[in-house]
């Protein structure tokens, strides 16, 4: 077989503060985005370049939890103040994209969607990244057991991969493939995918 290689490194960024969530590392893999909280006011997004070893804070994200990229590494979305937002990272203008009023995750697709879960029991929506009305990418199977889709992921091709909630029989990681395929649970896992584009 191969050999796994481990990646060891510490970002410590000027403010003290508590991290929230999971880091975003970007689609190049140069740059990891993360949100801290300091020990006085809200959260707000960090940039830490891989390359200059140097974190710097993001001007409109406070609040922001959640963090997830766009396929080109030009864009960020994240989740603040009940909304789900958008930051251009060239010109740091931020927008709302729309309400989310308790997010479980986020996933921006190749074709310019994003996928999203906007509350603890609901199954997940879609949205264009330049906003507009949202609709349902999913429907909770309430006769299964099914309670939640949460941390969606944005395949290339039109999948999707989430994490179902419910009871042990159907919980776990579930893959939806495109043009409305029926889901298939993969793992009988209650946590968050990942997906390696290389």
């Amino acid at each position: 077989g191969t050999a796994t290689q481990v990646t060891r490194f510490a970002v410590v960024p000027e403010e003290k503060g508590s991290l929230q969530g999971f880091p975003a590392l970007s689609p190049d893999g140069r740059t990891m985005i993360f949100s801290l909280r300091p020990d006085e006011g809200p959260a707000i997004l960090w940039a830490h370049s891989f390359e200059s070893g140097a974190s710097r804070t993001l001007a409109g994200t406070t609040g922001a939890q959640q963090p997830f990229w766009s396929p080109d590494g030009k864009k960020l979305a994240f989740f603040a103040g009940g909304q789900l937002k958008r930051l251009d990272l060239a010109t740091g203008l931020s927008q709302t994209v729309v309400p989310a009023s308790d997010p479980r995750g986020g996933s921006w697709s190749d074709d310019g969607e994003i996928y999203y879960s906007s509350g603890a029991s609901s199954a997940l929506s879609q949205v264009s990244a330049s906003s507009g009305p949202s609709h349902r990418a999913t429907e909770l199977d309430s006769s299964r057991g099914e309670q939640s889709h949460r941390f969606p992921l944005a395949l290339p091709g039109g999948a999707l991969i989430y994490t179902c909630f419910g009871n042990d029989e159907i919980a776990g990681i579930y893959w939806r493939g495109p043009a409305g395929t029926p889901a298939r649970r993969i793992l009988p896992e209650g946590s968050r995918a990942a997906y390696d584009r290389r």
